[in-house]
């Protein structure tokens, strides 16, 4: 429910899920599907995870906009992936990664890999398109994988708030 009334108010083009389960026999439907269907958003894009969680769990985006790609990026790690997917919003072209990035509490290695990874993936594709990188970072404000993203994007808390929350993770 407050997810819901929340959603209700800001009214978003695109919502980013993380840890959607996707099993047919699990959730009917799944949290994914059942959003898009209360708000009207007439795009969904799965993306499982891989491995043996790709059977039932992954990332979804629910957009107003035409979806125009939708790619799945394997972080090669906790079977971690991220999604992106291509907008055409105001005559320009918006990539937004959707990522759920690895779990560890402090600093950790595999998680700047993933956002290495993740970088060098976005730095491939062609133009120049507006990027947003939004989800599970699973990692604090001073950790060198959350360092990395800061040098290339600006925090949307911080653009609202004036500061980054005083706590997000673990």
């Amino acid at each position: 429910e407050l997810l819901v009334e929340g959603i209700e108010k800001l009214a978003p083009d695109v919502i980013a899920l993380q840890e959607v389960h996707l099993s047919e026999g699990f959730i009917q439907p799944n949290p994914a599907e059942w959003l898009a269907e209360q708000f009207n958003y007439t795009q969904l894009a799965l993306c499982p995870k891989t491995g043996r969680a790709a059977s039932f769990e992954g990332l979804a985006l629910l957009s107003r906009l035409p979806i125009l790609e939708n790619f799945c990026l394997d972080l090669q790690s906790q079977q971690r992936v991220a999604q992106i997917a291509a907008f055409s919003w105001e005559n320009q072209k918006l990539v937004l990664a959707n990522c759920h990035l690895f779990w560890q509490p402090g600093e950790s290695p595999e998680r700047l890999r993933q956002v290495e990874r993740l970088l060098k993936h976005l730095d491939s594709i062609p133009g120049k398109p507006y990027l947003v990188v939004c989800g599970d970072f699973n990692g604090e404000p001073h950790t060198q994988a959350i360092q990395l993203m800061r040098q290339r994007f600006r925090s949307a808390h911080v653009e609202a708030h004036g500061v980054e929350p005083d706590y997000t993770c673990p």
